[in-house]
């Protein structure tokens, strides 16, 4: 008798159940290889940088995470209010992670794209390794060149002695 006056209780009790186990599941499956990123841009009138948070793909490895944050760096701010710290026809030449350093390589061209932009070479460098070092953690560095130089730093050139001694004998 007593089972029988508990029974809308027990039923109500395996719903909640079989829904939660549901919902859980479906959450594990619809967000797995989903990472949020805050990536940081300006504003157009206050030049402070500021979050703006999105949901990109995951993978396995660290080198393809990072490649995909710079790429929506590129993309620019969703939010009108904010500007864009790196022109969108900007060429990444090369990504690489190696002991927790990011190093990353931008084709010579961003030089005279980033003109057009209301903010410095310099500050938008800075504000793409804000964005990295925030989301990974386990970066300590970022090293950011174009065409393989150090943007303000004295032009290094390698010559190769050897050959030219070779070719006047």
């Amino acid at each position: 008798m007593e089972l029988n006056r508990n029974r809308p209780l027990y039923v109500a009790l395996i719903l909640l159940g079989t829904a939660l186990l549901i919902s859980v599941t479906w959450m594990l499956v619809e967000n797995h290889g989903r990472a949020e990123r805050v990536l940081f841009f300006p504003g157009h009138i206050d030049v402070e940088l500021r979050g703006e948070a999105r949901v990109v793909p995951r993978h396995r490895e660290l080198e393809p995470d990072v490649a995909v944050l710079v790429n929506e760096i590129l993309l620019g701010p969703v939010d009108l209010a904010k500007s864009r710290i790196l022109p969108m026809e900007a060429e990444v030449r090369s990504l690489m992670v190696r002991d927790r350093t990011v190093y990353l390589d931008f084709a010579p061209n961003i030089l005279f794209l980033q003109e057009r932009l209301g903010i410095s070479l310099d500050e938008a460098f800075d504000a793409v390794r804000r964005t990295v070092l925030y989301n990974f953690r386990g970066i300590r560095r970022v090293v950011i060149t174009v065409n393989g130089q150090l943007p303000n730093q004295p032009h290094f050139e390698v010559k190769n002695t050897l050959t030219n001694k070779l070719a006047s004998i």
